[in-house]
């Protein structure tokens, strides 16, 4: 029987996939809500958090694939060009749905 080439999933990397696939994603999330809610285009510490939650999703992404062989979402090995157009969506996406909770919250105060 031939060996498989996969590399073994290692528990970190399964702790990695899930905070960047799911568990990531709330934080930025909860905190676009907050952001919209505020009255006023104000700069605050949920912004700073938002950004922490938005850098750390891709941090993880970035050390998923780099050292935990990580894999994209449906299971096919993933490389440094999988972080990259990853990390460019998601950094715009945050950047598009930042602006437009400062927009709400604005329309609001």
């Amino acid at each position: 029987m031939p060996e498989s080439t996969e590399k073994p999933v290692t528990g970190a990397g399964c702790l990695l996939r899930v905070y960047w696939m799911l568990v990531g994603a709330m934080l930025p999330a909860l905190l676009a809500i907050l952001i919209a809610r505020q009255h006023g285009f104000a700069f605050t510490l949920k912004d700073v958090f938002y950004w922490l939650g938005v850098a750390s999703v891709i941090a993880a992404r970035y050390v998923d694939i780099r050292f935990t062989h990580g894999q994209t979402a449906e299971g096919a090995p993933a490389t440094m060009k999988h972080w990259a157009h990853y990390a460019l969506i998601l950094g715009a996406v945050a950047l598009l749905v930042w602006i437009s909770c400062h927009l709400v919250a604005a329309n609001r105060g």
